[in-house]
């Protein structure tokens, strides 16, 4: 367990077992992080290049980061050129950001108070594998590899002067699909003539989908969708 310095406990934890039986080895793992920080400051906006300040600002952010991940895996090794191989792992983590700031122009304008929320998540999926047998004196392989991602990402601002008057603001949601596939297959021979010969192609398919949405927010909470 871990402890922020505001009092917040946060647990943790991870799992591993390694079974061995005749030629094939078995591996199973899970891990649990979370990630907690809270910190306070400030920012000074300047112009630039005259160096002229705008803005301070008061600040407080506060992150956290959980995340989770699980893998299995399996290896048999019956000799040389006699081997394969399966490995599977899921992870899942997000990272959420809540900032507040008291805004301070200089310059006689009016303060205000904003805030500032980010929602990250990620999935990611992935499968692989390889097997080889002899051939021709040495040994031919076939690798292959299987990757899914998918991610949902939150941005939302929001302006209120200090009064409590809501002056509106911005959302925007953005999730994405990425899918990765690969295959190679390759001919190794270690003495052919006294040469080490290695031969093989690969092929890679790769596919990304997003879509986007933008909103600007008016001081009532309406919405106006950006193209």
């Amino acid at each position: 367990a871990n402890r922020e310095y505001t009092g917040r406990i946060l647990p943790e934890a991870s799992l591993s077992a390694h079974v061995q039986r005749g030629a094939s080895t078995f591996n199973v793992a899970a891990s649990l992080r979370q990630n907690v920080t809270t910190e306070e400051g400030t920012d000074l906006l300047t112009d630039l290049p005259s160096g002229a300040e705008r803005e301070l600002r008061i600040k407080v952010n506060r992150r956290e980061e959980p995340f989770g991940r699980g893998s299995v895996s399996w290896a048999l090794e019956q000799g040389a050129n006699r081997s394969a191989h399966l490995n599977a792992s899921v992870n899942s983590g997000a990272s959420h950001l809540f900032q507040t700031n008291h805004v301070m122009p200089r310059g006689g304008g009016v303060e205000r108070d904003d805030t500032l929320y980010n929602r990250y998540y990620l999935r990611t999926v992935e499968v692989g594998g390889d097997v080889m047998r002899p051939l021709g004196g040495g040994g031919i392989k076939l690798v292959g590899l299987v990757t899914r991602r998918y991610r949902n990402r939150d941005d939302i601002s929001a302006l209120v002067t200090r009064s409590g008057v809501s002056q509106g603001g911005v959302e925007q949601n953005l999730k994405d699909w990425r899918g990765e596939s690969v295959a190679r297959l390759t001919w190794t021979r270690q003495n052919l003539l006294g040469w080490s010969i290695e031969m093989g192609g690969e092929g890679a398919l790769n596919r990304l989908a997003s879509n986007l949405n933008l909103a600007q927010v008016n001081g009532a909470r309406g919405r106006t969708i950006v193209d």
